[in-house]
């Protein structure tokens, strides 16, 4: 070995063991301990009775085997500048005293509701906090292990003016690492849009950055589907579908947690074949969705974007799970990429990020030994 290739491997090494060190588990402490020293003096200064003058705004927090991280969670809801806020946690049968966590909120602060459940999944709970609703102005939702800058929800309320939604920048945050999700969406606010004006959003289609009209929710009856994984995707293309406008906040406005310990998150399990079945069933539904409000044409410019951002978002995170996974995971993985994507054209696949697409379309043509081999080609084993 030569020595320059010595020095490029130990270069290789420290890098990566640099960064071991700022994603794991004590960098994660450090960061939220330093959150709570910021929130916990805020929460302080801002206690008091809300500003009655002000629409409401109500906050469903969905918990299940979050101790760790619920309290900071909760300290940056309650620091929010916005002073008419109420805040929902639905415990979805945790067994890890998450449940004490949530009710010692409840017994300090006159603004934070506790409602307990057996364990019924992420889209029940949710669903839960709805219902228990009896007055608000606008819904958020926000993740139990996720924090929401102190002035989000202010700025929200701002933008929302006569929209119906309004959608702001989230950051996805590991250990010491905080990056920007989806950049390109957020490079400047934009007062009022639709979504055939803007057909790029059916990209971001999570529940949690989101401040949305509750005449619009409510209205439409909108619910979370029971039992499945990405339960907001489909959903969340009806909300922006039925906004007459939407608003969408440039600045940092939720910080999603991509944990570190030893519990991963939904999107950290995509090997598992539930996980697999269930993004394409949110995929299938968001099609339905999209379908629903702008006809079946594949000339309308939401459908190109559509499978453009199929590949983006989803495909292209599961496909990289081809090495690790078995051939009833291909099989099911290629039946859905056949639906969708067998009658794409060459001037299609050549808008997608190319990194994937040789192995996409290999999955599209039922070729699972060509897929393995184009993700091996790209350093993926």
């Amino acid at each position: 070995m030569s020595p320059a290739s010595v020095v490029s491997r130990v270069r290789r090494t420290v890098v990566s063991m640099g960064k071991r060190v700022l994603i794991s588990t004590p960098a994660e402490n450090l960061v939220m301990a330093a959150m709570r020293g910021v929130f916990v003096p805020l929460i302080a200064l801002r206690r008091g009775a809300a500003e009655a003058s002000l629409p409401v705004v109500t906050v469903i927090v969905p918990v299940y085997n979050v101790r760790r991280y619920l309290a900071v969670c909760m300290d940056s809801l309650l620091a929010q500048t916005y002073r008419n806020i109420r805040v929902i946690v639905v415990d979805d049968g945790s067994t890890d005293g998450s449940v004490d966590v949530a009710r010692s909120y409840a017994r300090r602060f006159a603004s934070v509701t506790v409602i307990e459940q057996a364990n019924a999944g992420l889209a029940a709970a949710r669903n839960t906090g709805v219902e228990a609703i009896d007055h608000t102005d606008f819904v958020m939702f926000v993740d139990s292990d996720d924090v929401v800058p102190p002035g989000t929800i202010a700025r929200y309320v701002r933008a929302m003016g006569a929209n119906d939604l309004v959608v702001g920048s989230a950051w996805r945050m590991r250990g010491l690492f905080f990056q920007q999700r989806q950049g390109h969406l957020y490079r400047r606010d934009i007062a009022s849009t639709t979504l055939s004006d803007s057909v790029q959003y059916i990209s971001d289609v999570t529940a949690w950055n989101k401040l949305i009209r509750w005449s619009l929710w409510s209205g439409a009856g909108l619910r979370f589907p029971d039992g499945f994984l990405y339960e907001d995707m489909a959903v969340m293309t009806d909300a922006y579908a039925r906004a007459s406008t939407f608003g969408v906040v440039r600045t940092a406005s939720y910080w999603w947690r991509v944990r570190t310990g030893s519990t991963p998150s939904i999107t950290q399990r995509r090997w598992e074949p539930v996980n697999l079945e269930h993004r394409l069933h949110a995929v299938t539904e968001t099609r339905r969705v999209l379908a629903k409000h702008f006809g079946d044409q594949p000339q309308h410019p939401i459908w190109e974007y559509y499978r453009w951002s199929v590949i983006r978002y989803d495909f292209q995170f599961y496909v990289e799970m081809l090495p690790r996974t078995d051939e009833a995971y291909f099989a099911t993985f290629a039946r859905s990429a056949a639906d969708l994507f067998g009658d794409a054209s060459d001037e299609f696949w050549a808008t997608c990020p190319p990194r994937y697409v040789p192995a996409i379309r290999a999955v599209v043509a039922g070729n699972r030994e060509r897929a393995l081999e184009e993700l091996a080609a790209v350093g993926i084993r």
